[in-house]
């Protein structure tokens, strides 16, 4: 698990980019530094039972784009959720639905950590299919674009990141 999120996300990203996570992330918490040893920062975002809100992500990155001075700052260049949460905790296609359209906005991938991925699609709490979490990736895989694996075994995937020509200001 935290080789592959440290081979995706380090690959995903620009050497002046970090990600964007929630404070209780996986990658934030329980990755030993892992990230930060490829040379990117973790950004970190409040968590509630777990789990980021869109409404925090969108302030994030319209904060980090009024500040005059971002150009010298580490840029936001990706946002990972842990699926489920390190508390358990689901989050639900609202709320997925959410943040997929934050990042969209300013061209950023969202990585879906994999690894307890069945655990979360086999709750009875979970309103969430395979199907929702991958309905995306064909239209992107028509764009030419390559499939990142996470490490539930061919479970899901993630889109390498497209070229951003800018960021929404």
């Amino acid at each position: 698990g935290t080789q592959t999120n440290a081979v995706v996300i380090s690959t995903m990203l620009q050497s002046c980019e970090g990600v964007l996570a929630a404070d209780t992330g996986h990658v934030n918490v329980h990755e030993a530094g892992a990230i930060e040893y490829t040379g990117h920062k973790v950004l970190t975002l409040p968590a509630y039972e777990g789990k980021m809100k869109a409404a925090d992500l969108k302030a994030y990155l319209v904060d980090f784009y009024k500040d005059p001075s971002h150009e010298h700052m580490v840029i936001p260049g990706m946002v990972y959720l842990s699926y489920p949460t390190e508390y358990g905790t689901l989050y639900t296609k609202k709320e997925l639905t959410d943040i997929s359209q934050v990042c969209r906005e300013y061209q950023l991938p969202l990585y879906v950590d994999g690894a307890r991925l069945g655990y979360a699609l086999a709750s009875p709490e979970c309103d969430v299919t395979l199907q929702d979490l991958v309905k995306d990736l064909r239209k992107e895989l028509k764009k030419g674009r390559k499939l990142w694996f996470t490490s539930m075994p061919a479970a899901t995937g993630e889109i390498n990141k497209p070229k951003r020509t800018n960021t929404a200001e």
